[in-house]
C-alpha cells in the first residue's frame, strides 16, 4: 500500500494543487507559506548541524524511524541515525524540518528558485537574499542531487528570459555571482565524485548497472507494486533491480509501459509550464522556473528516487499543478 502511494504521489500532488488552486491569491498564499517554511527550515539546519545530540536523544530519530515507519534498514550503527545524516568524511549534513538531508536539499532548491522568479519584479533584494539563503541551506546539506538539480535549473531559467535588456543583465549578474560562490562547494563535492572516492557514487553506479542489467525482464509486465522501491527496501524486503532511480523502479513494478507513461506525464506538464513562460510579469517568471526546476529535478530519475518522494518534490509538484490551475482560470498573480 505504502509503495502504490509512491507511484501515485507525483499525480496525486499535482492534481490536488491543481484543485485546490483556484486563484491568484491562492497561488499567493501558498508561495508565501513555502518560502517561510524553507527559511524556517534552513536556519533549523544551521543549528542542528552543531547540535547532533537533539536527533540522537532529544527526539530519538532512529527509534521513531524504527518503531513508527517500520525502517529497518540504513542506520549508522553509533548514533542510529540514517546515513545520509553524514557525508563525504563524515560531516553532519543538515536535515533541517524536514528531518532528512536529502528532502532537505531538494525542497530549498524548488523553493529557492520559485521565490526568486515570484519576487523579483516586486523587490529584487529580497528576492535575491531569499533565493542565496536557501541556495546556502542546498549546499549544506550536502545533496548532490539536489545542486546538480539547481545547477540545470539556475542555467536554463537566467539563460532563457526573453525579457527586457536591464532584466537581461540583471540574469547575468546573478549567474555570474552565483558560478563565483557556488564554485568551491561544486568542486569539493565533484573532486571525491568522479575519482568514486566515496562509498555512495560506487553504490550509485552499481544499483545503476544491476538496474540496467535485468531491465530486460520487465519489458511488458513488471513485478507487481511492492517488488522494487525504497518503501520495499526500507523494510527489509527483497526487491527487484538496483534499488534506486525512480523510472527504474516504476519499471520493475509496472513494466516498460508504466515508466513511458510516466515519462508522458512528466513530459506533459513540463511543456505546459514552459508554454506559458511568455505570460506577462510573475505569472511568466514563475513558470519559467517551474519548467526549468522540472527538468533539473528530472536529471536525477536514473540514479535515485527523489521525484517520488513527499517531503523533497512536494513542493514541486503542487506549485505546478496550482500554476496550471489558477491560469486556467484565466486570473493573473498580482504585480504589487
Amino acid at each position: 500500500a505504502a509503495t502504490l502511494g509512491t507511484l501515485l504521489l507525483p499525480l496525486s500532488l499535482t492534481l490536488a494543487g491543481f484543485a485546490a488552486i483556484r486563484n491568484a491569491r491562492d497561488c499567493t498564499r501558498l508561495l508565501r507559506l513555502l518560502t517561510g517554511y524553507a527559511v524556517a527550515s534552513t536556519l533549523f539546519a544551521l543549528w542542528e548541524v552543531g547540535h547532533t545530540e537533539f536527533w540522537t536523544d532529544t527526539v530519538n530519530l532512529g527509534q521513531y524511524l524504527t518503531d513508527i515507519k517500520g525502517v529497518v534498514t540504513g542506520f549508522q550503527p553509533d548514533s542510529f541515525l540514517p546515513w545520509n545524516f553524514t557525508g563525504y568524511t563524515m560531516v553532519r549534513r543538515g536535515a533541517g524540518l524536514l528531518a532528512a538531508p536529502l528532502a532537505q536539499g531538494f525542497f530549498l532548491a524548488i523553493v529557492g528558485l520559485a521565490s526568486f522568479a515570484y519576487l523579483r519584479q516586486r523587490s529584487l533584494l529580497l528576492a535575491s537574499a531569499i533565493a542565496l539563503f536557501c541556495f546556502y541551506g542546498v549546499a549544506e546539506s550536502g545533496t548532490r542531487g539536489a545542486m546538480l538539480a539547481l545547477g540545470v535549473a539556475v542555467l536554463g531559467y537566467f539563460l532563457s528570459t526573453n525579457q527586457t535588456a536591464q532584466t537581461s543583465r540583471q540574469n547575468r549578474l546573478a549567474l555570474a555571482l552565483l558560478a563565483l560562490l557556488s564554485l568551491p562547494v561544486l568542486m569539493h563535492h565533484l573532486l571525491y565524485t568522479v575519482t568514486l572516492a566515496d562509498g555512495s557514487t560506487l553504490g550509485h553506479l552499481e544499483a545503476l548497472q544491476d538496474n540496467i542489467d535485468s531491465i530486460g525482464d520487465v519489458l511488458l509486465l513488471g513485478d507487481g507494486v511492492g517488488s522494487a522501491g525504497a518503501e520495499t527496501a526500507s523494510v527489509g524486503r527483497t526487491i527487484r533491480g538496483g534499488g534506486e532511480g525512480a523510472i527504474f523502479s516504476i519499471a520493475y513494478q509496472l513494466g516498460l509501459p508504466g515508466a513511458v507513461l510516466f515519462l508522458w506525464f512528466f513530459h506533459s506538464l513540463v511543456l505546459l509550464l514552459w508554454k506559458h513562460r511568455h505570460a506577462h510579469g510573475t505569472a511568466g517568471e514563475l513558470a519559467r522556473a517551474l519548467a526549468c526546476l522540472a527538468v533539473g529535478t528530472g536529471c536525477s530519475m536514473l540514479t535515485s528516487e527523489h521525484v517520488l518522494t513527499f517531503s523533497g518534490m512536494a513542493a514541486f509538484w503542487f506549485l505546478a499543478g496550482g500554476y496550471l490551475g489558477y491560469t486556467c482560470h484565466r486570473t493573473a498573480l498580482p504585480e504589487e
